[in-house]
């Protein structure tokens, strides 16, 4: 293989690309010489050379760098859309008779808002944090069915900032509210109404990815416990579902995220 590149290009391959190759030229002149390739342990060049010793410096700092985790700030504001359970449990009882049973809504889905704030300290990242929440949720059934709840939450969890954009969180929570079931006749009896109180709870595992200082995107995914105690029209109808569920929606950071503390 004929030498077709100078000498200063050599040196700089040799420098630039560590224990990748090095040209030793057999004899004179360079534009003729035939070349041997020999392997230099990276190590060699790095701690032979200034240039080398300063890359190494940077590549550690650099690397350091990257394992340090952001300072948290969460003060939010959420609003999205929850996908719900749908299996359940029933009993029903009449007066007469009790049936009891197990079904699946055909659609489950609803709306939420929750607002969080974390107890960080400067520097750290992560923390504890409380918040509260509203929930509306719809299910709907065969025969034009339907089961309304609303729902108002209280709950805690902890948040740790991985970087700048990435938050992740743990959070359990538990929640009181009211729910109102249709249960349509189907021309074989009369239509029912019933209604009265709901009882939730679960635990989320939730993400944020941060758009810019005061606005990002998250998602949670978890399991949670729905517990209904209705009456009306002569019928009493307990119903317990449980299963996953899950949020998407836009979070409102007030006050904008704060760079990192190096």
């Amino acid at each position: 293989m004929a030498v077709t590149s100078t000498a200063a290009l050599q040196t700089c391959l040799t420098l630039v690309i560590p224990g990748v190759v090095r040209y030793r030229s057999l004899g004179t002149p360079p534009s003729t010489n035939q070349l041997v390739i020999t392997r230099i342990p990276t190590t060699t060049i790095l701690s032979s050379r200034p240039c080398g010793r300063a890359l190494l410096a940077l590549s550690l700092v650099a690397a350091v760098a990257s394992l340090e985790a952001s300072e948290l700030v969460m003060a939010d504001l959420n609003l999205g859309i929850e996908s719900l359970p749908t299996a359940f449990d029933f009993t029903i009882r009449d007066g007469a008779s009790t049936r009891s049973g197990s079904s699946e809504f055909d659609l489950g889905f609803g709306l939420g808002g929750r607002v969080v704030y974390a107890f960080s300290a400067p520097g750290a990242s992560g923390a504890f944090f409380v918040g509260g929440g509203v929930a509306l949720g719809a299910y709907r059934f065969e025969n034009d069915g339907t089961y309304d709840v609303a729902m108002a939450r209280a709950l805690a969890g902890y948040a740790f900032s991985i970087d700048d954009q990435w938050t992740v969180e743990v959070s359990p929570w538990a929640g009181l509210g009211l729910g109102r079931m249709h249960i349509p006749g189907a021309g074989v009896s009369n239509d029912h109404d019933v209604d009265g109180q709901v009882v939730d709870y679960g635990v989320h595992l939730g993400v944020t990815y941060a758009l810019s200082r005061s606005w990002l995107v998250g998602a949670r995914v978890g399991w949670q416990v729905v517990e209904a105690d209705l009456k009306g029209d002569g019928l009493e109808v307990e119903l317990t579902q449980s299963g996953p569920s899950a949020f998407l929606g836009i979070v409102y950071r007030f006050g904008g995220a704060p760079p990192s503390i190096r």
